[in-house]
């Protein structure tokens, strides 16, 4: 491999590790708003994550592979069957992810709609009121009686 080659191979493995770890934590902080669905999805980051690293340890040892097999070819067989594995374990573990029910959000009251306990918009509200008693007659010594 050439160092031209070598160095835009470096720069794309940095940056799809880089978008990966972007992907693991924002899907981890949205595991409180998407429960599961965001956990399987953090776990897709994680295995492509796991693929880039199998990529780069591919680059550096696939001529001794190679050479301990007997067979180019065949290592490039083994490499690719481990990269298509862990590539469909993640793009299936990403769909999952969204097509996953999430938890039910709480119900919000639609614009307009009062709030249990409040008056309705634009209505007056009265001052509360003391309870009904029925009245009592008036103390002795009080005038007219």
């Amino acid at each position: 491999m050439s160092f031209a080659t070598m160095g835009v191979n470096a720069i794309l493995w940095v940056l799809q590790v880089i978008i990966l770890i972007v992907g693991v934590v924002l899907t981890a902080m949205a595991r409180r708003n998407h429960g599961r669905a965001a956990l399987v999805g953090m776990f897709g980051c994680l295995v492509f994550l796991l693929d880039v690293i199998v990529s780069v340890v591919q680059a550096i040892i696939l001529p001794e592979l190679a050479r301990d097999i007997g067979s180019v070819m065949t290592a490039v067989m083994i490499i690719s069957v481990v990269h298509m594995l862990l590539w469909m374990t993640g793009i299936g573990l990403l769909v999952a992810a969204v097509v996953m029910r999430r938890p039910a959000a709480p119900q919000q009251p639609h614009p307009g709609q009062p709030q249990p306990n409040q008056p309705y918009p634009n209505q007056p509200s009265y001052p509360p009121q003391q309870p009904y008693y029925q009245q009592q007659p008036p103390p002795p010594g009080y005038p007219g009686h």
